[in-house]
């Protein structure tokens, strides 16, 4: 809508402001006015449509987050981890350690879309955490 407005300065102030005027052509701006507003139009037009991609790229990133969370929070229940795995499309590495003297186990998760670490959690131990987004 913008760029058709940017296209027909001309035709869109006779428009709106126009026919307020018993003489248009004698109020009507200088064609110095009408090209900055056409070039402010499509700047825009132009910041709309880039916000509009980096919202959408934001959001999915949260998706991807949220999705990964779930699956962590799934991850005793074998069967729904894989389930939500496949459906994700994500998968979820399991690593322990222990202490030297066996009494204190960590568990740590991470959980891969693709190639590309998503997040990770920890379970036991004194610093245990719930899941964090990369």
């Amino acid at each position: 809508m913008l760029v058709l407005l940017a296209l027909r300065p001309r035709a869109v102030w006779r428009v709106t402001q126009g026919w307020a005027y018993r003489d248009p052509d004698a109020n009507e701006p200088s064609s110095l006015a009408f090209g900055l507003t056409s070039v402010l139009l499509v700047v825009l037009a132009l910041g709309f449509v880039i916000g509009g991609f980096a919202v959408s790229s934001w959001r999915s990133g949260d998706d991807r987050c949220d999705r990964a969370e779930e699956l962590y929070d799934a991850r005793a229940d074998e069967a729904e981890a894989d389930r939500l795995a496949d459906d994700y499309g994500l998968r979820i590495e399991r690593s322990s350690s222990s202490s030297e003297s066996g009494s204190v186990t960590v568990d740590s998760f991470k959980v891969y879309d693709g190639d590309e670490l998503v997040g990770t959690g920890v379970d036991g131990g004194i610093g245990s955490q719930g899941f964090t987004c990369e």
